[in-house]
């Protein structure tokens, strides 16, 4: 009995083994890791409010990526630029009584990546989503759209890396 578990814990390691080598083989990675540029292995993230939202929310994602985040001031690094943050609110629909039933709400982010030395990529990030609105749940409405709104620079953060990875300056 016991060489038949010892088997069958030798057949399950050798098909895990064979699985993670499958999935490292087809480039596969975890979701939210990206292979950034080696340009940009070291970054500064400049922004208007560096200890607002979404700074933090990238130089988060930077490090979770194994980049290296340099701390202001630092020289002959590459930049990551925050230029100009906006949040529109597009009204959808309306219940009977004209109070807005629906919105659309657009996060516009325009960022600068540039690598020492290197010519700058200029990009305007976009992240939409649809938000429901209910007047008789206003404060828990108000703690969702606070929620959505950091799920929307996340996506954003998110796109960056995307840029990041495909930046050949």
């Amino acid at each position: 009995m016991f060489r038949a578990n010892c088997s069958t814990s030798w057949s399950v390691k050798l098909l895990a083994l064979a699985l993670a080598v499958t999935l490292a083989g087809c480039g596969f990675r975890l979701r939210g890791t990206y292979d950034v540029s080696p340009a940009l292995q070291q970054v500064a993230v400049i922004s208007a409010s560096p200890y607002g939202d979404m700074a933090q929310i990238l130089k988060n994602r930077l490090r979770a990526s194994d980049v290296v985040v340099a701390e202001d001031g630092a020289t002959d690094v590459a930049e990551i630029q925050l230029l100009d943050e906006v949040l529109e609110e597009r009204t959808l629909s309306l219940f009977e009584t004209g109070q807005v039933a629906e919105y659309e709400l657009l996060y516009r982010l325009k960022v600068r990546i540039r690598s020492a030395g290197g010519d700058p990529l200029e990009q305007e990030v976009r992240v939409q989503r649809q938000y429901l609105d209910d007047p008789d749940k206003a404060l828990a409405k108000g703690r969702e759209k606070g929620l959505l709104l950091t799920e929307m620079r996340e996506a954003a953060a998110d796109r960056i890396l995307r840029l990041m990875a495909t930046y050949k300056g």
